[in-house]
Formats: C-alpha cells, structure tokens, sequence
C-alpha cells in the first residue's frame, strides 16, 4: 500500500460495460531538471569498485499542513497527507520519495521536480484511528416503455473516529459518467452538498467533514442509471 489516498478518474460508461482501467490510483510524473551541481559536505568515501553509496545533499525543516483523505470506493483506509513549501535553494530532483513518521517508514511516493519555493505535497501513511466504510442501501430496478431499464442505486459512507479529538477529513467518491447516448446517467442526490472543485475529474464529488472524537459523520449519494434492456446485465455487473 502506497503512503497516500488513491486519486480517482473518471467511471466511464459505454455499451461494453466499464472501463475497469479507468479506476484506480495515479502516481505523480517525473520530468527533467536540467543539469545540476550539488556540493557535498564535508569528506565522504567513495570505493573503486564500482559500488553504489548515499551522500546526503540537503535538508529542509519547515511547518507541513497536515489533513486527512480517503477514498473508500477504492480502500476503506484513511490517509495522513502533508504539505510544505521547498524552501532550499536549489531544486528538489524528480524521483522515488520514501516518507516517514518519526523513524517509522509509511510509504513511497513518486515526484516530478520541485522547484525552490515550489509547494509539494505527500503521504504519509494510514490514519488507524479514523476508518470509512462505503456500502450499497438500496437498489431498484424500473422496467420502462421502450424497452428500457432504470437502475437506481444508493451509497452510504460512514467515517469514524476513534481518536480522542476532532478531525477533519476530505472524502472523496464519484458517479459514473456515460460516453454513448443509449446509456444517461440522472437524478445524482447528496445527502451534503459537496466542495465545487472545478479541476476534479468528470463524476468526482469531494466533502470536507468534521467528526468529533468517538463520532461520525455520514454521506449518501443516489443516482440512476438507464440503459436499453439488452445492457441490464452489464449495468448490474457495473454496480456491484
């Protein structure tokens, strides 16, 4: 498991059923820096023999924006994320990234390059204190003229903390969004009005929720789905 909440993409919708390809986590692109000199410290050792070895480069210590993800359409964990501004002088290469909390090593990650002064933001690693739980309440078939069928579905997510203070934390869920005009999709219900993001994907919705210690808080989602008859068993294979 990866140190941060997956990133979801679009739930795309054709005559073929989903695109199971297009759910999932996205990792972060590398891309080039330019050439770069970086002084090292001090005298370091460095064998003849063609041997590898790590030398230290640079160190920032800064004050990180911490919050809290999930995204329990994917995994049901509950995700510790930081941001802090770079504020070394010389660029941060793009690469692998390994995060820890304390000494206690909490995942990996993967960046592009981080310019000085560049804001960067990582995970670090599952909250065990906070859990979400995502479950299907109802779902009803309708039998239409035409031919067709309306499936209606609803969601119910439920985050709990078990800690011994409030905490605030960003939920994450979607709706399928359709890519033929034989399949509509209609009638998306909340049961909180969710964050206007205008650079999420297609069908992602987002929450802030605060849940005081030893609580929970709790957001349902609705939405119907109609298709030719002829596809109700794919649509039935797309909500399970």
């Amino acid at each position: 498991m990866g140190g941060a909440a997956p990133e979801l993409t679009p739930w795309l919708l054709d005559e073929y059923g989903v695109d199971a390809s297009s759910i999932g986590s996205t990792g972060g692109a590398s891309s080039g820096a330019g050439a770069r000199v970086y002084p090292v410290d001090g005298k370091r050792t460095l064998a003849g023999d063609g041997s590898q070895a790590r030398f230290p480069l640079a160190s920032v210590t800064g004050n990180v924006a911490l919050a809290l993800d999930t995204v329990p359409r994917i995994t049901p964990e509950v995700f510790r994320s930081g941001q802090f501004v770079w504020t070394s002088e010389s660029p941060l290469l793009p690469g692998p990234v390994a995060s820890f909390v304390g000494g206690d090593y909490v995942g990996s990650a993967t960046i592009g390059a981080i310019a000085p002064g560049e804001a960067i933001g990582l995970g670090f690693g599952v909250e065990d204190r906070v859990k979400a739980e995502r479950t299907l309440v109802s779902r009803k078939i309708e039998h239409l003229l035409g031919s067709r069928t309306k499936t209606t579905v609803r969601f119910r997510t439920t985050v709990r903390n078990f800690g011994k203070a409030a905490a605030v934390v960003n939920l994450r869920d979607q709706v399928p969004v359709s890519q033929v005009d034989r399949i509509t999709v209609s009638a998306v219900e909340r049961s909180l009005a969710s964050n206007v993001d205008p650079t999420a994907p297609a069908g992602v919705l987002g929450w802030s929720l605060s849940v005081p210690a030893g609580g929970s808080q709790q957001v349902e989602i609705c939405f119907s789905v109609t298709a030719p008859r002829e596809l109700q068993g794919r649509v039935d294979q797309m909500l399970l």
